[in-house]
């Protein structure tokens, strides 16, 4: 997958980190107190990773359609064994190089 649409790097390092089930890159991008909301609900960050990306349910974007924000919104397809294909938008909030904030779901 290309991820050079992708132009800020703390966004681009967790998207990567995600589809190579990387569990151990994505915590070092993530802060103490990251604020992760999911299509309208809060949630932990680290609890929809390891439920999505690096447990049972085996996800991965297949497309990055584009960015905006400087790189911190994403719009993409994801695919999973739990949900099918889905198209959605990632908000991030990125200080110090760590994700702060996170909004996900569908545009």
């Amino acid at each position: 997958m290309n991820y050079d649409k992708i132009t800020n790097e703390t966004v681009r390092s967790a998207f990567i980190a995600w589809n190579n089930r990387d569990r151990t890159s994505f915590l070092n991008l993530i802060s103490e107190d990251t604020k992760f909301v999911h299509n309208g609900k809060e949630e932990s960050i680290v609890d929809f990773s390891d439920h999505f990306f690096f447990g049972p349910v085996n996800a991965v974007f297949t497309a990055i359609h584009r960015t905006e924000n400087s790189g911190q919104s994403v719009f993409a397809s994801l695919v999973s064994e739990e949900t099918g294909t889905v198209e959605i938008l990632m908000r991030f909030e990125v200080v110090d190089g760590l994700i702060k904030t996170l909004d996900a779901g569908r545009p």
